[in-house]
């Protein structure tokens, strides 16, 4: 299962390509969470809050986390030892953006603030990487690229990201969607990420949430990290490093029954 969108190329010099498709990217990482069902993390997540769809709460953001991927597909550039490849740099602002338009189109009011955990997972999955780099310097550059881009590739997206939703959410997707392309000048916008959507989700996970909003939104957080690096070392070999240790570890302990 794969389209045309890309979530990783790289150009050797000697010509050799490698890439990786965004639908099998997600496919691999959705494949990370398939063993969720009566899982330690699964669990854990109940006790902290009851009758919560984790599973759900997961699939939705591991299908979301890379989405605007889709519109830095032309954003090629070169390495000083000459190698060229697609830099996706600043990504996750624009994947938090369409995740919380699809959630505010998903979710009824009474569990909003549940969903939320989802654009908040998509917003920091990569903040460990130069979060202060990324944000001041990236925004402007980001939005500049998903703007130019939006026409060009939203059907595409559109097409790719709906294969792995149900049935029962693409009305919902459709809306997004659409949203995005009426609004995209105001939304996809540094102030709208700033000002609005990080502020609205920093609001109601790290400064004035409940104990149990919040610790459901950084399991959420972690577990989505863990299943995208997981899938991420599959391209290759991978290399070992501590971090990679640590993942597994996790991924080991609360993934299993």
């Amino acid at each position: 299962m794969n389209s045309g969108l890309l979530s990783f190329y790289l150009k050797k010099t000697d010509g050799a390509e490698f890439k990786e498709h965004l639908s099998d990217h997600i496919e691999t990482a959705l494949n990370n969470s398939n063993r969720l069902s009566d899982s330690r993390i699964v669990m854990l997540a109940r006790n902290i809050m009851k009758n919560i769809d984790f599973e759900q709460l997961l699939r939705l953001a591991i299908i979301f986390h890379d989405s605007g991927k889709a519109f830095f597909q032309q954003n090629l550039k070169k390495l000083k030892s000459g190698e060229t490849y697609l830099s996706f740099a600043g990504h996750e602002f624009v994947s938090a953006i369409i995740a919380d338009m699809f959630v505010k189109e998903l979710s009824s009011e009474t569990m909003h603030e549940v969903y939320l955990a989802v654009p908040f997972s998509i917003l920091y999955h990569h903040h460990a990487m130069n979060p202060h780099l990324r944000e001041e310097q990236k925004l402007t550059y980001v939005c500049k690229i998903a703007l130019e881009n939006y026409s060009r590739y939203s059907d595409e997206l559109k097409n790719t990201l709906e294969k792995f939703l149900e049935e029962s959410e693409h009305e919902a997707f459709a809306k997004c969607i659409e949203r995005l392309r009426l609004e995209r000048q105001n939304i996809l916008s540094p102030t709208y990420l700033r000002h609005i959507l990080k502020r609205k989700l920093d609001k109601a996970f790290i400064k004035e949430c409940r104990p149990a909003f919040q610790k459901l939104a950084f399991l959420l957080l972690d577990s989505l990290i863990v299943c995208d690096y997981i899938a991420a070392q599959k391209r290759g070999a991978g290399v070992s490093s501590t971090f990679s240790k640590a993942v597994q570890i996790f991924y080991n302990l609360w993934f299993s029954r």
